[in-house]
């Protein structure tokens, strides 16, 4: 599955590595950097897990269906490895990136039929606004406390790490920790809900109550009659996303 992005794009530049070897356009030390970031990617899941577990016991997994405030944003360092690739091999890695972003929205599609309308939704918000206006806005128009804000962010903050809204190891899914009423407050205040109040206004009456859906059928990505995701609403992602 392409759900699966990581593992994909490992194997992916395990196999690349191997024929630019083979083809001998790689000189020895380019070699080595690409295997450093090919280690430093195997390791990682092992290492960021013993770092998460170690600074809390109450993160995001000990809470079945949100991410917690305190669950921390670990940073992959690849700049060493970067800085000792070339000009035309550091074009080749951003390319390579930016080809696998645009690549992973799929990833939304194969997750549930509300994830392509959360990116959206959310991707309108924080691109007609900055964080700073946001925030004021959220608390001083929908009534956020600091902790509910940050919870907002820590939930999209998870949502772009697992690309959707079902987590990528385990496939349960997890929603937003504060009121429905006060997220709602904010999207109809957004700037970006003002400028566009047709479409934005689809995307969330159509996105809401599977955003914070708990019910059996929603709660673990799976086969129909435990776990059902309905084909209509899959066309209305694909028309929102696509608009």
């Amino acid at each position: 599955m392409l759900r699966r992005s990581g593992v994909f794009g490992l194997k992916f530049v395990k196999h690349l590595v191997f024929e630019l070897k083979a083809n001998k356009t790689l000189t020895k030390q380019s070699l080595i950097n690409c295997r450093q970031l090919i280690t430093h990617s195997q390791s990682s899941p092992a290492i960021v897990t013993q770092q998460v577990f170690s600074q809390s016991k109450s993160i995001a997994m000990s809470s079945e269906y949100i991410y917690t405030n305190d669950t921390p944003v670990i940073e992959l360092d690849a700049e060493n490895a970067f800085n000792g690739l070339t000009a035309d091999e550091k074009l080749y890695a951003h390319y390579l990136s930016k080809s696998s972003w645009f690549g992973s929205l799929v990833c939304l599609f194969q997750t549930s039929p509300e994830s392509p309308l959360i990116f959206t939704l959310f991707r309108r918000i924080f691109g007609a606004q900055t964080i700073e206006e946001l925030q004021h806005l959220a608390q001083s128009v929908a009534h956020f406390d600091d902790n509910e804000w940050r919870a907002l962010l820590v939930y999209l903050s998870a949502f772009l790490s697992n690309m959707g809204n079902y987590r990528s190891f385990g496939d349960s899914k997890f929603t937003p920790d504060l009121p429905q009423n006060k997220l709602e407050a904010l999207v109809i205040n957004s700037k970006a809900f003002k400028d566009n109040e047709k479409e934005l206004a689809f995307i969330w009456q159509n996105v809401k109550q599977r955003l914070y859906s708990l019910d059996k059928h929603y709660l673990s990505l799976g086969f129909a009659p435990e776990c059902f995701l309905s084909s209509p609403d899959v066309l209305i992602s694909v028309r929102v996303l696509n608009a």
